[in-house]
């Protein structure tokens, strides 16, 4: 709902040479919407077959993407199914169609498979903004290569986190960091929906007397969920500042950014990674980031690579 539909095509598509496995991938023209309605049991036919392109994009099987990206276009456009009970389904679908174009061609897919990589690895755990940075093969400042692989744990606010929580995505985030291999190298970037949903939600509800003493309570709770799991698994952790994106959560996003670095910056296990996106006047994205008004395109991992240093794993 972010974009226009012909835009949205367009980032779609993926071109090859007739030589290749496929002939034809994308879209070449905006395909006429389909008029009918769809009934409950056609949308949740729709959310397997988005749920299963979010999936072969955790799982690094980017080449199988395309095609499937080209069937579900002109299913899916002008049918408004940000308002249905798909809509999260739909957005993760979106979001994998519109990071496709930044992996050059269907070579350089196959190429970035999950089990041809033989470099040290770097985790991005998180919501789906840890998918801008997922299967990025880079040089690092001292000359290794390593692959940023994606762990997703969808809908985690920090708020989840807190010890008296039984909200099942505190499970998904230690499932999540379960399935990390111990003393890995991790980039952790959570915390952008409690800066979009919740904060001022609660300062509303009188829970609490103003925004930056919410901010603390959040901080507090993610950070020192943070600092136990470091020293259980051992691992080289770097804290990502949440995004400022959204106009409308920006002011909130970089206050709580400030807090979040300071509470980060005071202990020993915990790494900062020191990203602006901003303008000088800190008014909107810079144009080379954007991507669909809620997420930042991989090009940004530029501004961190060299602030990570791998382990050994």
């Amino acid at each position: 709902e972010t974009i226009q539909d012909d835009k949205d095509v367009r980032l779609c598509k993926v071109s090859v040479k007739k030589s290749e496995e496929w002939e034809t991938l994308g879209l070449e023209t905006i395909p006429k919407p389909i008029k009918k309605s769809f009934n409950d049991e056609e949308i949740q036919t729709l959310a397997i077959w988005f749920t299963a392109v979010k999936l072969l994009f955790l799982l690094g099987k980017l080449h199988s993407l395309p095609p499937l990206v080209a069937l579900l276009e002109p299913i899916r456009i002008q049918q408004n199914l940000h308002l249905t009970l798909v809509r999260n389904e739909h957005a993760y679908y979106t979001l994998v169609s519109q990071l496709l174009p930044y992996f050059d061609d269907i070579n350089s897919f196959k190429q970035k498979s999950a089990n041809s990589f033989n470099g040290k690895l770097v985790y991005s755990f998180g919501d789906s903004h840890a998918l801008s940075l997922a299967w990025k093969n880079v040089v690092s400042s001292n000359g290794e290569e390593m692959q940023i692989r994606p762990v997703l744990a969808t809908g985690v606010k920090a708020w989840h986190l807190r010890k008296d929580s039984q909200f099942f995505p505190k499970y998904a985030f230690h499932e999540g960091a379960k399935s990390i291999p111990s003393a890995s190298t991790v980039i952790f970037i959570f915390c952008e929906i409690d800066c979009r949903e919740a904060l001022a939600k609660a300062v509303e509800e009188a829970k609490y007397g103003s925004i930056e003493e919410g901010i603390k309570v959040v901080v507090d709770i993610y950070v020192d969920t943070l600092v136990e799991l470091v020293q259980k698994k051992k691992f080289s952790a770097y804290v990502h500042p949440v995004l400022p994106v959204l106009d409308v959560t920006r002011p909130i996003v970089l206050t709580f950014n400030k807090a979040l670095r300071f509470k980060v910056e005071q202990q020993a296990s915990l790494t900062w990674l020191d990203i602006d996106i901003l303008s000088a006047d800190k008014k909107q994205v810079l144009s080379q980031y954007q991507l669909d008004g809620t997420h930042v395109n991989p090009t940004y991992f530029e501004l961190l690579k060299d602030q990570i240093v791998l382990t050994e794993k």
